[in-house]
């Protein structure tokens, strides 16, 4: 399933989708496979992903998004080796994409054709310019916290259990900020130390804890992995 979530980030990045576009396409992702308890054996994760992405350019209005090209690229994921070749109108390439308009239409069916997320993307970017107008730091390191912060929120999409607080996305974005202010080294410049407060009154402080460690859980398969290596 990670994988499949993976691919369909990647392919994302690849098509120049936005931020928005693939972090709604990961949720339709999760939503298919938990709230409905479908099995993976009944449905390819990574043809539901590209179906999923598909749906969000659409929603999204990424015009430019063609299905063809969504094709090539999710087949160039898959097959690493035939990245250089992409598909020519054969049999395969309209078996691939009918496969995924199909795969569409049961993807709608399952979410019960809510499409619309309010999505915390845009209270991020309210937040982080608010938050650096109190922050005692040159402005290329407000541009590295606004980058950090951005990229882990994009991240935190990766896994389903981005769906645990899903209807509170203010809180999403307070909580990727406190680990961006961490991993920027700017918690302790900060002029005011009750800035989550004014974000967000009556802020949940256990579902922003909850939502810190959901997104390091999110790095920590690659930490192993970096430490397995340098044994």
């Amino acid at each position: 399933m990670f994988d499949a979530a993976h691919k369909l980030h990647e392919a994302g990045l690849s098509l120049s989708l936005t931020r928005e576009s693939i972090s709604l396409g990961l949720i339709y992702f999760h939503k298919f496979f938990k709230e409905n308890d479908t099995d993976t054996d009944t449905f390819d994760p990574v043809l539901v992903s590209a179906s999923c992405l598909f749906i969000a350019g659409k929603v999204m209005e990424q015009n430019d998004l063609r299905l063809r090209d969504l094709v090539n690229v999710f087949y160039a994921l898959v097959n690493p080796d035939k990245k250089d070749d992409p598909l020519d109108n054969g049999v395969l390439f309209w078996s691939l994409k009918d496969a995924i308009s199909s795969m569409e239409l049961v993807i709608l069916r399952v979410l019960r054709f809510q499409t619309v997320i309010d999505l915390p993307h845009r209270y991020l970017v309210q937040f982080v310019k608010v938050l650096a107008e109190y922050i005692d730091c040159p402005y290329d390191k407000k541009l590295q916290f606004n980058g950090v912060c951005a990229a882990l929120l994009s991240d935190y999409f990766t896994s389903n259990d981005c769906l645990k607080h899903l209807e509170d996305p203010p809180t999403i974005s307070i909580a990727v900020m406190q680990i961006g202010l961490q991993v920027c080294g700017l918690s302790g410049l900060l002029t005011s130390t009750r800035w989550e407060e004014a974000m967000k009154q009556n802020v949940n402080h256990d579902n922003l804890k909850t939502i810190r460690q959901d997104v390091v859980d999110i790095y920590v398969p690659f930490m192993e992995g970096t430490f397995m290596e340098g044994k």
